[in-house]
């Protein structure tokens, strides 16, 4: 934002101080030293002579010599002259700033009303630059825009995670509540195994399958005391996530919320600069 918001700044200073004056002076035209008008205006050149070319059009024929070379004929605008003239100009980059050199041919140009020729060119200029204005201002809405896209992006995952986070804790938590009756279970299998090795007459084969499932069973029973200190550590660790993804979520949702009011603010700007 910032980046954008000093472009503005830039380009209110440095029209205003420049952009509104027209310049009278020499420059190279067509490989000869001519007295002209010049604008200098902190616009892109491209997007610059595309709009000069359109202007000139309502007084004149145009035609582009060469890139960014125009020659208006039949030029005509009664404050300006009583007689058709011919307009020759031609844009350049120059030092950042664009310049539109322009000098009048013919004989006729001794009827020219220099203050009226300056006025049709800083209307050209202020038109060129609120439209260069209102393109800053879209492009600022647009950058608006994209940072509340990725702040709702972000909200989102963080949502996500949490939802993600309290399955795992509800997956922990189930089968810590469930441990206990389960190691009483075990515990009761592996006492019926014992008493069975205990008190009943066994012939080898019989003794041999009981202390078996003896030690399968006392693997059960490690099994579910590993498993329960693991997921008892691991429900630990996700309450904790949890309380940070939490506060994760709060600024996040104030951060859309800062997003959107700076994108109705930028729409704003859109709105009355086309009153």
């Amino acid at each position: 934002m910032k980046k954008t918001l000093n472009a503005f700044a830039f380009l209110f200073v440095t029209n205003l101080a420049i952009g509104q004056t027209v310049l009278h002076g020499r420059d190279i035209l067509d490989g000869k030293l001519k007295e002209g008008y010049y604008l200098l205006l902190k616009i892109d050149s491209r997007t610059l002579s595309s709009e000069w070319k359109d202007y000139m059009n309502s007084f004149g024929r145009v035609s582009e010599v060469e890139k960014n070379r125009y020659s208006i004929t039949k030029f005509k605008q009664q404050s300006v002259s009583d007689n058709e003239l011919t307009i020759e100009s031609k844009i350049n980059e120059m030092d950042g700033f664009t310049k539109i050199f322009c000098v009048v041919e013919g004989t006729s140009k001794r009827n020219l009303s220099e203050q009226a020729f300056d006025n049709l060119l800083l209307d050209f200029a202020a038109d060129a630059q609120y439209r260069e204005l209102a393109r800053l201002a879209e492009s600022d809405l647009e950058e608006a825009e994209n940072y509340l896209k990725d702040s709702e992006r972000n909200q989102k995952k963080i949502e996500r995670s949490l939802e993600s986070n309290l399955k795992s804790q509800e997956k922990y938590g189930k089968y810590l509540d469930e441990s206990p009756e389960n190691m009483v279970s075990l515990l009761d299998e592996k006492k019926s195994i014992v008493d069975q090795q205990i008190n009943n007459d066994l012939d080898e084969n019989q003794a041999e399958a009981l202390a078996k499932e003896a030690t399968r069973k006392e693997k059960e029973i490690s099994k579910n005391r590993r498993n329960e200190a693991k997921y008892a550590k691991r429900l630990d660790r996700k309450e904790t996530e949890f309380d940070k993804l939490r506060n994760e979520l709060f600024a996040a949702k104030r951060t859309v919320t800062t997003a959107e009011e700076l994108v109705s603010a930028k729409k704003m700007i859109l709105v009355d600069l086309k009153k």
